[in-house]
């Protein structure tokens, strides 16, 4: 019986540390997550989708947003995060749209698709 409950044990603990590795999330894989058609198609994505607010036209507002989220195994996004902020507007606008943009092609590493941050930054100009 003493046996059987230190088996239990060591393979619950097994089963613990397999389930937390798959919580890891990678700065840097094999391959980077990427969006379909590319940085060039996501570019496209995020210009034709975002709504500029009134008041940026009015108080020439500019700067560079950095958004940092999560590309999930499965291509799906999320954890947004703001690193660098241009405005709140535009920081919300910019979650918005990204969270709408559909599933990326995910991060491999080994082969396998894993969590990976993705950064990424970009410029309002609206003068």
């Amino acid at each position: 019986m003493k046996a059987f409950l230190i088996a239990l044990l060591l393979l619950g603990l097994c089963l613990g540390i397999q389930a937390q590795s798959t919580d890891t999330i990678y700065s840097y894989v094999d391959t980077m997550p990427e969006y379909p058609g590319g940085e060039g198609a996501f570019l496209k994505y995020i210009h034709k989708n975002m709504c500029y607010p009134e008041i940026s036209r009015t108080q020439d507002i500019y700067g560079t947003v950095i958004l940092k989220f999560v590309v999930n195994a499965d291509g799906s996004t999320s954890d947004f995060t703001i690193q660098k902020s241009a405005y709140p507007v535009f920081d919300n606008e910019l979650i918005r749209v990204v969270k709408r943009a559909g599933k990326f092609k995910p991060g491999l590493k080994n082969g396998k698709a894993v969590r990976v941050y993705y950064n990424f930054p970009m410029s309002i100009l609206l003068r």
